[in-house]
């Protein structure tokens, strides 16, 4: 029987950076890094992604790749309609890519 635990998702990240915010006072020191990514055709609109790290990965402007741990947790909330009052659970999701330095 094997013991190995489930290997971590990962994703290549590529595009240009379009925004970096650095947390001096959180140990580790940690970077969010926007990444605009390229549209599929001239008539998409580019992905945007954040990509979480312990180091920059890059300065604003920069063309990066990185591969990233891909996790995120279940989210879900009550919204009422304005009209009906009819309230309903709307389920999501919060994806978090941290970048694997």
């Amino acid at each position: 029987m094997s013991t190995n635990p489930t290997p971590t998702p990962t994703v290549k990240i590529s595009g240009r950076i379009s925004n970096v915010d650095a947390y001096p006072k959180i140990k580790p020191r940690r970077w969010t890094t926007l990444v605009r990514m390229a549209a599929a055709s001239q008539y998409d609109t580019p992905a945007t992604v954040e990509v979480v790290s312990e180091a920059s990965i890059g300065a604003e402007g920069q063309v990066i790749e990185v591969v990233c741990a891909v996790s995120g947790r279940y989210r879900s909330y009550e919204v009422t309609d304005k009209q009906t009052g009819e309230v309903r659970t709307v389920r999501t999701a919060d994806n978090l890519l941290t970048a694997l330095l």
